[in-house]
């Protein structure tokens, strides 16, 4: 977690999909408080309403071209045990 000098505070994550394909994930403010708590390394999850969007190079990024960015509205909930990550779709797209 990161606090810059306007106050706001913001946590990036690594997501990786089975196959290695990684992309970054950023929340600032409160949704840290409502999403960082629950998330544990190694575990599967399904996250919905974030936003893709080109990277900040000035920011390390585990992906030169596209991140999640996390706001308060974004679900994020554990995956249950029978979904299987060979039946989601994890191809990363260019958005140029």
């Amino acid at each position: 977690m990161k606090q810059t000098m306007l106050q706001t505070v913001f946590f990036q994550l690594e997501l990786k999909c089975d196959k290695g394909t990684r992309v970054q994930a950023v929340m600032f403010n409160d949704a840290i408080s409502k999403f960082q708590p629950m998330l544990k390394k190694g575990t599967t999850y399904l996250i919905s309403d974030g936003t893709v969007k080109p990277t900040n190079q000035n920011f390390t990024n585990v992906n030169k071209e596209i991140e999640l960015s996390l706001p308060m509205i974004a679900n994020i909930i554990e995956a249950p045990e029978e979904i299987r990550m060979d039946n989601i779709s994890k191809n990363f797209l260019s958005i140029r």
